[in-house]
């Protein structure tokens, strides 16, 4: 971004790509979390169906009261147990949305002198072009410490 006020040229170049930052989430932990949550969903879903088969499998093939009929029947327990556990898993993704954060953040410290103010904030492409101006005007006071101005390239 390129400002300009009171004859005075300043670019301020970006600080941070919140693009970047909302597409990854910021290649933060969070992401391998989730990515294990989906293997550990899968894992347990399989682990459900396996036992769940060979325990009707060994529950069915056996007489009464016989071992093959007990650890049938755990595997049965256990298949379901299994199921419930991925089903409570949820792998999903962070679907949170701001629709005006601005593409990039800059930041310049301009000195000015008191007084009424008009500021040209230019926002340049990678090549250098504006792609978009905005103007606006302020006032310094003449007891004042420090004057924020916020420009974005969204409405």
């Amino acid at each position: 971004m390129r400002l300009s006020a009171a004859g005075q040229t300043w670019n301020a170049r970006a600080a941070d790509d919140l693009s970047f930052q909302a597409s990854t989430r910021g290649g933060r932990i969070m992401d391998h979390v989730l990515a294990n949550k989906a293997v550990f969903k899968e894992s347990t879903d399989a682990f459900g169906n396996a036992a769940i088969l060979s325990g009707a499998i060994l529950a069915g093939t056996a007489g009464r009261n016989t071992a093959a009929d007990e650890i049938g029947a755990g595997l049965l327990v256990a298949g379901l147990v299994g199921k419930l556990v991925s089903a409570a898993a949820t792998p999903a993704a962070d679907t949170r949305a701001w629709d005006n954060l601005p593409n990039l953040i800059g930041f310049a410290a301009l000195r000015l002198p008191p007084g009424e103010h008009k500021l040209t904030a230019q926002f340049l492409d990678a090549a250098g072009n504006v792609t978009l101006s905005r103007d606006a005007t302020f006032a310094i006071a003449a007891n004042a410490r420090d004057t924020v101005l916020f420009f974005s390239d969204k409405p």
